[in-house]
């Protein structure tokens, strides 16, 4: 028999990784990906109103609750992509991440005293958010060989996205209700429903590679590159949380919109976002992801201008596609951009790419409070400028290091 997957073997011991499966049927993934991403954007963006509408407790424990499921999330997902690297089913940890979030909704239902809410449903949502590392990692271990990794990371991400913009306008209209406990009790549903789907399409058996074949077909991905794209990743990630988190009430205090321009806002800038995804594979085909980035890069400094000089409806409008291409872009190419350092080790890359906009969200909404309080919140925007000048300019010293790297290798090939 053979010994358990997770447990260290010899190499003419471990289970053979399975192979890529034929495209229909790896395509499996996109419908449970879509569930989850889905069952996420219903909690995710309401948990502010409900702590502190709902529960009517300080802005303050928002900071804290989001700083306990960040923190949960990035030590968890870490793990579960050293234990992808080293050869494992990657079900057991996609079914982890939906118990989670089954048990965290079910607390959410009952309506937990502070303590709790702070406590066990941070700890649980925490964990349930690495369920989409996994999806990530299955997609593209699944679909890995039947097409290039940009056209499978697009893909995932558009998957993503278009979940986003189908649950957060369902979440708040059922808040409206009863401030919270139809939006839990079809979160909950939706959960069965995710557990099933992936429990009746994804292949439970499939195997990640196992760890020394990794390890030699990667060769070992330098840790200091690696850092330097994450690091671009999160102040990428900081610059579109300070900026979208901030214009709702940007828009109602500071230039006098109706309230309804922050949703329509929002409706725009997801239907750019995910037609900038899907033009990404032909973006990075053409000039690769580093330039991709740049490009990116672009698209944010003209939308965050644009937000700064914005007085009606119209120029609000034209922020709102802008701030689309901007962030479709990097979240296509982004994910490709990290895994880029470490072509073999999946898990590895995937999670830390999921960490550095875990951090970068967390950071986002500390930020966000403290320079609103202190100043407005067109200054969140200018931190936002800030952000993302900091980030291009590791991406620029991250492209002129890899130039410089081949310009020492051409030589030693001719």
């Amino acid at each position: 028999m053979h010994a358990d997957l997770d447990s260290t073997v010899d190499e003419k011991d471990q289970p053979p990784a399975a192979r890529p499966l034929p495209q229909r049927a790896s395509l499996a993934v996109l419908p449970a990906l879509f569930l989850g991403a889905f069952a996420n954007a219903l909690l995710a963006p309401f948990m502010g109103y409900f702590i502190v509408e709902g529960k009517g407790l300080a802005p303050w424990w928002l900071s804290v609750y989001s700083a306990v499921a960040i923190t949960v999330s990035i030590a968890v997902n870490r793990y579960i992509g050293r234990r992808i690297d080293h050869g494992t089913r990657l079900y057991r940890w996609l079914l982890l991440g939906q118990a989670a979030y089954a048990i965290a909704v079910a607390l959410l239902i009952y309506s937990p005293p502070a303590a709790l809410l702070i406590g066990l449903v941070g700890i649980f949502q925490g964990i349930a958010n690495t369920a989409t590392t996994t999806m990530y990692s299955f997609g593209r271990l699944m679909l890995d060989g039947t097409q290039d990794r940009a056209k499978i990371n697009s893909k995932l991400r558009v998957i993503t996205s278009l979940a986003w913009m189908l649950a957060p306008p369902l979440t708040f209209s059922l808040a409206s209700w009863n401030t919270g406990i139809t939006v839990f009790q079809v979160a909950a549903g939706v959960a069965i429903g995710w557990i099933l789907v992936g429990r009746l399409v994804l292949p439970t058996t499939f195997r990640s590679p196992p760890a020394k074949a990794v390890a030699a077909a990667d060769g070992g991905a330098s840790s200091f590159g690696m850092l330097q794209r994450t690091a671009v990743c999160f102040f990428f990630a900081l610059a579109h949380v300070l900026c979208s988190t901030s214009l709702p009430l940007y828009y109602t205090r500071e230039l006098d919109l109706a309230p309804y321009a922050a949703g329509l806002s929002f409706g725009v800038k997801c239907a750019v976002e995910v037609a900038a995804i899907l033009l990404a594979p032909w973006l990075v085909k053409k000039v690769g992801t580093n330039c991709g980035l740049f490009i990116s890069a672009l698209f944010a400094f003209a939308a965050f201008s644009q937000f700064l000089n914005a007085s009606s409806l119209t120029g609000v409008l034209l922020g709102a596609c802008l701030e689309g291409m901007f962030y479709g872009t990097f979240a296509a190419v982004a994910m490709t951009y990290v895994q880029e350092m470490s072509p073999t080790r999946v898990g590895r890359a995937t999670s830390a790419y999921m960490n550095s906009l875990f951090l970068g969200g967390m950071v986002g909404i500390l930020t966000l409070g403290a320079v609103a309080t202190a100043y407005d919140f067109r200054a969140v925007i200018f931190g936002a400028l800030i952000a993302m000048a900091t980030g291009s300019a590791i991406l620029l010293a991250d492209t002129l290091s890899g130039a410089r790297q081949e310009n020492r290798v051409r030589p030693l090939n001719r």
